[in-house]
């Protein structure tokens, strides 16, 4: 779904002019405005290995799997440079989730926390199912690919 010749990237954002770009992405794909694991409201962190947004208790998850499956930044508190700008438009929650749907990963597995809401260690284990998949590394590989233009 991503948008890239839409977007100028600048050097560096930080702070309001970061939030200012995120804002465009989620006009771009109304998907980036909710959790990518469990559906919640307005995220504030994302993923730079799949151009994914999530809530801040999913992106404790996302940590805990390492940098090599999921490299996190906040949108407001860290600096965004112009790669890593190209990389979040090239990617998208609609665009991730419809990825994930073709490749016949259960639906169950696509909301991971949303549906265990309320108990950890369940949202937990699907968060990391999921991102433990030759699918999702699939995805991994064909955004960095993607994003490089």
């Amino acid at each position: 779904l991503g948008l890239p010749g839409v977007f100028v990237f600048r050097m560096s954002l930080y702070g309001r002019e970061a939030m200012a770009f995120f804002d465009k992405l989620k006009e771009a794909d109304a998907g980036n405005g909710k959790c990518v694991d469990c559906g919640a409201n307005s995220p504030l962190w994302a993923s730079l290995s799949y151009g994914t947004y999530f809530c801040l208790e999913c992106s404790g998850v996302h940590r805990n799997l390492g940098v090599h499956i999921s490299f996190v930044r906040s949108l407001n508190m860290d600096s965004w440079s112009e790669q890593q700008q190209q990389r979040m438009t090239c990617g998208g929650n609609t665009a991730f989730r419809q990825y994930l749907r073709q490749c016949g990963m259960p639906e169950e597995l696509q909301s991971g926390g949303g549906q265990f809401a309320g108990c950890e260690s369940q949202a937990e284990g699907a968060i990391r199912q999921k991102y433990n998949t030759r699918s999702a590394a699939a995805y991994r590989a064909w955004l960095a690919e993607r994003s490089r233009g």
